[in-house]
């Protein structure tokens, strides 16, 4: 029962309250020790994009920031309470900036974490200190309060929020696989040109005969160097029917609204429409006859240095707008979207944009430039061929996005609840086996 949960300090429960290295940054490695940073911590979650590593001689001078699995981590500075514990697989690790939780023999890992991203998020930001940058400290995280069951009540309702988190967990990672699968394929076609290569050299493309046929059998010089027979080189302003970019006035936020996204709200598949700020319903249709709203087959593209990360097709017409720090592409005949934004991704291209960035203070691509840039274009049946290919595991992705969506609201709806005690266990248990993917 609730009434029997005591309110106990965090610094009482945990064996260590600790921080990650501050000051100068390690030399980092390539095959060393894994070095969380701020960004690598997650809502709930370790992020290992941009994961950075040290040396073993590093890793041994750090000891007293070193990590290990079922840590709880705190994000001090930026984004201060994002929590995540550390997994089993990170056996051994280390971090920058970073709070460190080592719970007792009392207190679930999980729990904590859990209990930090939602029931203690208010006690998190009365708890920072900085007038500029605000950071959350050991002496914070000592005094933050916590009202706690008994170790089998904790573990009961990690076990129903853990089940939901590990279907989405594993959305991800079917949309990580089928987004490598298309890659590969891509890179193969349109990189590599393989199946050119297989046919000058009277080898097996080891395609179907009527997709091989579709692929020339010798090279011709361009600005790029060396591409196939009869393929073109278009500047994005030829391959456009519209290059623009979102909204430049930023209407006034409402409580409760519809959602206006930004560069920060997006992610490798659609937005993060739970972080967009709100504006009113006049607003938001003044918007969307403005054509601020990206439609199905736009490519949505940050504008600024982060350009390198967010890169996607709209496969819908979204149900939000988006500010000019987004632009939006809409292809049109002559090139596939989908491979439009692929060619976008590719390091040869992302060579050939960087030439564009301008910028002293935010650096970024200005539409005009965006027109300007040189693409390859393959012919327009070949193009077809590949997105037959491609556009069904695209469009996987975004039924494990709206499903990790569903599943998300549905774990942020009853974590106050379980925590609190409002909602017991047994209550919540059909919740966490009614969520099939």
């Amino acid at each position: 029962m609730a009434s029997e949960w005591r309110e106990v300090r965090l610094g009482e429960l945990a064996d260590e309250i600790t921080v990650g290295h501050v000051g100068p940054m390690p030399a980092y490695v390539e095959g060393g020790i894994p070095f969380l940073r701020s960004q690598n911590v997650d809502r709930l979650r370790i992020n290992d994009s941009d994961l950075k590593s040290i040396g073993f001689s590093a890793h041994d001078r750090l000891r007293k920031s070193a990590l290990h699995p079922g840590d709880v981590v705190i994000v001090r500075t930026g984004r201060p309470g994002a929590c995540a514990v550390i997994p089993t697989s990170l056996p051994v690790a280390n971090c920058s900036d970073l709070v460190i939780v080592r719970p007792g023999r009392e207190l679930d890992p999980w729990f904590l974490a859990y209990y930090i991203n939602s029931a203690a998020v208010h006690g998190v930001s009365s708890q920072v200190v900085g007038a500029v940058q605000q950071h959350f400290n050991i002496g914070s995280a000592r005094n933050l309060t916590i009202r706690l069951p008994d170790l089998a009540t904790q573990r009961e309702v990690v076990e129903i929020l853990r089940a939901l988190d590990d279907k989405i967990e594993l959305n991800r990672r079917m949309s990580q696989t089928l987004e490598s699968m298309a890659r590969a394929l891509f890179k193969s076609w349109f990189v590599d040109f393989d199946p050119v290569h297989a046919k000058a050299e009277c080898r097996d493309t080891f395609l179907p005969g009527e997709i091989a046929g579709l692929f020339s059998d010798s090279f011709e010089d361009s600005e790029f160097g060396e591409i196939p027979s009869g393929w073109g080189i278009s500047s994005l302003g030829q391959l456009c029917d519209r290059i623009t970019d979102g909204s430049h006035s930023s209407p006034a936020s409402v409580a409760r609204g519809r959602p206006m996204a930004s560069v920060k709200d997006m992610r490798r598949w659609g937005f993060d429409v739970k972080g967009c700020r709100q504006i009113s319903e006049l607003d938001y249709l003044r918007l969307v006859r403005d054509d601020c709203r990206p439609r199905a087959g736009d490519v949505l593209i940050a504008k600024d240095g982060s350009f390198l990360k967010h890169i996607f097709v709209a496969e819908r017409d979204l149900d939000l707008v988006v500010l000019s720090s987004v632009a939006i592409l809409r292809p049109n005949i002559r090139i596939d979207p989908h491979l439009l934004a692929f060619s976008l991704l590719d390091d040869a291209t992302m060579g050939r944009m960087s030439q564009y960035v301008s910028g002293a203070v935010l650096q970024r691509i200005v539409l005009k430039d965006f027109r300007q840039i040189p693409m390859l274009v393959p012919p327009i049946g070949l193009q077809r061929a590949w997105a037959m290919e491609v556009t069904p595991m695209i469009r996987r992705c975004w039924r494990h996005l709206d499903e990790s969506d569903v599943l998300e609201s549905m774990r942020d709806a009853i974590i106050p609840s379980l925590i609190s005690g409002r909602l017991t266990p047994n209550d919540a248990g059909p919740i966490g086996e009614a969520t099939p993917l």
